[in-house]
């Protein structure tokens, strides 16, 4: 019959066998192929069944072992030949064998397998040879066998079988140690010219055995004997089943006709040994401080190991650990994979906080207009002038004076508050400067508007003034005043001398205190607005002709 491959269907007809498949005691046999065809055993602690005892100075005989064989051979060629039949696939000579014997693939093949369920499979058996020499020089010797196992083997294609039509009575029998299901059609219900099948479909290969242990008289000792099936070898590479190679850096093992993967990143196959690597993500800050740690490691590690130096440790690949107290802590990282071990450290630190007064790590306070910050236990000035502290964006004011009656030439002195740090001064008839106090002459006489914009960290401020350009010389009468002006020692009225607070208001508290050692006073001006200087001419002299 035809061994349908895995996924393929095969159809027969019952006709096709007119002397099977009519009872169950002869059944038609579905085979499932040549996955098998041998065998591997290993022997440990055989040694134990070597011996040699000499009574013959008493009358009595010298008892030892010098050798073993193994054999091995199915349970079909046993029923046809007797139990003691099979091939001899091993053999030894001598009074000390080995610790470990292995035996491999000794090629049974095929005939392993048989149709009938009773005699699928193939045994394995070890024999000792015995002698005894009596003191009169007569001897004998023999095989002994200590040892049998029947493998049971089911090591191809499972199928699905059905009828077709639907409608035929088949029987199948497929719940059985063996390799081959068993089917019979007791009663056709299909003749003539109506074509009966029975279909059949691979639909998976699943290797399978049964070890049965056959007792002797004999107790066994601790020999240990492992037998293992061989099924059949694979290609592209090609490999006995059993038989190992790699893949890039994954260990293959060929199983019936299949490369599977058997140990990946094997260091068999050249897998390197892991490079130890972490990174920690936790803010600058003082006690609790929660730090996560990332493995970066490379070349896949399978086991983490780390030591947070604080007297923990964690196993996890990616752990989160809190510190309570501040330091700079050493932490380890130790990893592992197949091939060897990495290790590798880093630093983390947590900061004290601050005292006089207490504020965590990080924590800001103002003594007078300076922000400071808490830097791991001391307070360090990070802003001067800060807003946070009251200081505030510039308020525009300057004053004009004439250097010199009829000169056109004129000193603008900036007067504005909370210290700026840029000016920009338009003159009102295209000319500029960014002095803090510029001198400027005028071409013509005129009505200017004059500008002045200054500026600090925290913002600007604009003031502008008219003034009244002329180049004719003013005179004024001995013991006046020009009009517009104030008299030495005196203050116009609705302004306060310099230094001094208007009625009714309070100059800003610009003193902190840090530690009662520290002070730190600004004066901040008050803001005027400049008016244009009134010019007062007394009188004109005219020229005689």
């Amino acid at each position: 019959m035809q061994i349908p491959s895995i996924g393929k269907t095969y159809e027969f007809s019952p006709k096709d066998y007119p002397d099977q498949g009519k009872t169950p005691d002869n059944p038609i046999c579905i085979p499932r192929g040549g996955a098998l065809y041998g065998a591997a055993l290993t022997i440990d602690n055989i040694s134990e069944w070597f011996y040699d005892y000499d009574d013959r100075s008493k009358g009595g005989s010298r008892r030892y072992v010098d050798g073993f064989h193994v054999w091995i051979s199915t349970l079909d060629v046993e029923a046809m030949y007797g139990d003691d039949s099979g091939w001899e696939v091993y053999t030894y000579e001598g009074t000390t064998p080995g610790s470990h014997i292995v035996i491999n693939k000794p090629q049974i093949g095929s005939l392993a397998l048989n149709y009938k369920t009773e005699n699928n499979g193939y045994t394995l058996s070890i024999w000792i040879r015995r002698w005894q020499v009596w003191a009169s020089g007569e001897w004998e010797w023999e095989w002994y066998r200590i040892w049998k196992e029947i493998v049971y083997v089911d090591g191809a294609p499972y199928f699905d079988i059905r009828p077709v039509p639907s409608g035929s009575s088949v029987y199948i029998n497929d719940q059985h140690i063996g390799t081959s299901p068993l089917i019979y059609v007791p009663q056709p219900r299909f003749s003539g010219t109506k074509t009966f099948k029975i279909k059949i479909t691979a639909t998976g290969r699943k290797p399978h055995e049964e070890t049965k242990f056959v007792a002797w008289t004999r107790s066994l000792p601790t020999m240990i004997i492992s037998p293992e099936l061989q099924y059949a070898g694979c290609t592209d590479p090609v490999g006995d089943h059993g038989f190992e190679t790699c893949r890039g850096y994954d260990r293959m093992i060929c199983n019936i006709n299949n490369w599977e993967i058997k140990e990946p990143d094997s260091p068999r196959c050249g897998f390197p040994p892991p490079v130890a690597k972490f990174s920690a993500v936790y803010p600058d800050a003082s006690p609790p401080v929660t730090v996560t740690f990332i493995d970066e490691s490379l070349n896949n590690p399978i086991t983490w190991l780390w030591d947070f130096q604080d007297g923990t440790t964690s196993t996890e690949q990616n752990p989160v650990h809190t510190y309570t107290a501040p330091g700079v802590y050493r932490v380890t990282l130790e990893v592992t994979n197949r091939s060897g071990l990495g290790f590798t450290s880093g630093y983390v630190t947590i900061n004290s906080p601050c005292t006089n007064p207490d504020s965590e790590h990080l924590g800001l306070r103002c003594v007078g207009y300076t922000l400071l910050r808490c830097r791991n236990g001391s307070w360090v000035p990070i802003e001067a002038n800060s807003k946070r502290c009251g200081y505030s964006e510039p308020v525009a004011s300057f004053t004009v004076s004439e250097m010199g009656s009829g000169t056109r030439t004129y000193r603008f002195e900036d007067t504005s508050t909370w210290s700026p740090t840029t000016w920009l001064w338009d003159f009102g008839d295209g000319a500029t400067s960014t002095e803090q106090n510029p001198v400027h002459t005028y071409a013509e006489d005129g009505t200017y508007v004059v500008t002045l914009t200054v500026s600090n960290h925290l913002g600007s401020s604009t003031a502008t003034s008219e003034i009244t350009v002329s180049s004719e010389t003013v005179v004024t009468p001995p013991g006046t005043t020009p009009p517009g002006t104030t008299p030495p020692g005196t203050t116009p009225p609705g302004t306060t001398p310099p230094g001094t607070t208007p009625p009714g208001t309070t100059p800003p508290d610009t003193t902190q205190t840090l530690n009662e050692t520290v002070r730190i006073t600004a004066i901040v001006g008050l803001a005027a607005a400049a008016t244009g200087l009134g010019l007062y001419i007394a009188s004109k002299a005219k020229r005689k002709k």
